[in-house]
């Protein structure tokens, strides 16, 4: 599926990663409610343009990375945890582990030759599930519990992304769980 809707402000395709999570998910949980699936993917979408709306200067041009994958491992990430039920304190594992799982750079827009393009979201989405179940088990979210602090984690994302924006991942967890 390829869900590139966009956002006229900013590069940004908010459904690419959370859609396809968020079936992948439901699937998985099994008799997710209509009300649940979309609570999720609003969720996730939310974030997702919250996130890409934060940046200084044009996405694409002024940074070396690109917004869409990197934004998306997020959606994906609160979209998965949503429907798993995650508590706060996972969720903020999940989104822990999802630094740990962020990528994207402009090259796959400016190579003619690139067809990253047409598989990048599906990476994407892999990483937010993926983040999003470590989380649910105990033993892996030790990992992202015990080596970064919430404040280390805001902090990274802060000087990676330069986002002003996003000052609380606990509230963006609670507001998620």
């Amino acid at each position: 599926m390829d869900y590139d809707d966009t956002i006229d402000e900013f590069p940004n395709h908010p459904s690419s990663h959370t859609f396809p999570a968020a079936f992948a998910v439901a699937e998985r949980v099994g008799n997710v409610s209509g009300e649940d699936f979309i609570t999720s993917v609003a969720l996730g979408v939310d974030l997702n343009v919250r996130l890409s709306a934060a940046p200084k200067g044009r996405v694409g041009e002024d940074y070396p990375w690109f917004s869409v994958p990197i934004f998306g491992v997020f959606s994906a990430t609160a979209a998965a945890g949503k429907l798993l039920g995650l508590t706060v304190d996972e969720m903020v594992n999940a989104f822990g582990i999802a630094v740990d799982r962020v990528s994207g750079i402009t090259e796959s827009l400016n190579s003619p030759d690139s067809e990253i393009r047409a598989i990048r979201d599906g990476f994407g989405n892999r990483e937010g599930v993926l983040a999003a179940l470590m989380a649910k088990f105990k033993d892996c979210a030790r990992y992202s519990k015990n080596s970064l602090s919430e404040e280390q984690i805001i902090q990274l994302v802060t000087k990676i992304l330069d986002l002003e924006r996003v000052k609380n991942i606990k509230e963006i967890s609670e507001m998620i769980s």
